[in-house]
Parts: structure tokens; sequence; C-alpha cells
């Protein structure tokens, strides 16, 4: 087998089992709504190493593609990729420490995302602002996240107008919560 077959066969590999994995965090995104038809806008806090990624498009088409998020706090972008589709995004959970939409308290910033499909391994610190003006968000997954390191859950659905919640909620772990302000608020 050649070399460029090995790379080939690795990262076909590599991809399924990010996608495929139940350590990670999955989530969807709808392009066709928001300020950005061709790309996917979030914080993301990484510690420990990084966290690679798998993107598969649902629909239209079937794209697809990876990539790593490097170790730090910081906004996570992913571009170019094909225009008005809904994508599925799946981020391995060992080192994803906090997802936010929140850009900087821009109120007019509407993300895309409209599930999240699966917790995964991730270890939470935070779900402040975690799905912050995510006007289109409809639903996330029955289970229990890991919430042991969580502290803050403040504006974690606001201005999520379309999510109606999941009965599961009520079993969440938040005994290290001190901070559900403005949890559900919109405007």
């Amino acid at each position: 087998m050649g070399k460029l077959s090995a790379l080939f066969y690795f990262f076909v590999f590599f991809n399924t089992n990010v996608l495929h994995s139940q350590d990670a965090f999955i989530s969807v995104w709808d392009l066709s709504i928001g300020m950005n038809s061709t790309g996917i806008v979030f914080y993301a806090d990484i510690q420990g190493g990084d966290a690679p990624y798998v993107w598969q498009e649902v629909s239209p088409g079937n794209a697809s593609g990876s990539g790593v998020f490097f170790e730090g706090d910081s906004l996570r972008e992913i571009v170019n990729l094909p225009e008005n589709a809904t994508i599925q995004l799946s981020i391995e959970g060992q080192h994803l420490k906090r997802f936010y939409t929140n850009i900087n308290n821009v109120s007019w910033h509407q993300p895309p995302l409209v599930a999240v499909t699966q917790w995964g391994s991730a270890q939470w610190i935070s779900f402040e602002s975690m799905f912050d003006n995510c006007f289109n968000l409809t639903s996330i997954p029955a289970g229990l996240p890991h919430m042991t390191g969580v502290t803050s859950c403040a504006y974690m659905f606001k201005n999520c107008y379309r999510f109606g919640g999941v009965a599961e909620m009520n079993n969440w772990k938040t005994d290290s919560v001190n901070d559900m302000s403005e949890i559900l608020k919109s405007y």
C-alpha cells in the first residue's frame, strides 16, 4: 500500500471515529439561518490537549471535513462550508471544557445552531451563555451532561425562542452551580 493510500485510510478511520464516538459533543447547524451561509462561529475552551473535530453535511449534499481545535479559550471558526447546508459538527469531548455561542455580547449575532444531539464525555466547567441567542435551537439531547465542575448556567438559553426543554433537565446534577441568572431570559 502506498503512502497516499495509507494516509487516506488514516483520515477515513480518524473521521469516522470522531464522527460516531460516544465521547463527542455533537451539534447540528443550519447555515441557511443567520448571517454567514458558509461558516460556523462559536467559542470553545479546550484544556489539557487539543480537540479534533469532524463536520459532515447532512443536507443537501454529503461533503465533509475535519480539523483540530487547539488548546485555549478562543473563538472557533469553520469556514468555506457548503453554502446554506445543514452541518453536523462532532467535537471530541476529552479536552472540551466549555462551548458557548455568545460572541462578545453582540445581540444581533444569531448562531445557526438548531440542535445538540449528544453531550459526549466533556467534563464541563461552565454552561454560561452556552446557547445564547440561538433563536432556532429546538433540542438538546436527553441524558445527563457531566456538570460536576459547572458553576454557572447564566444566560444558557437566553433568546432560545424555539427551545422547548427536555424532561431530563430536572435530573441534571446542579449542586456546584451558583449562578442561574436569566437562564431562560427572552427579550
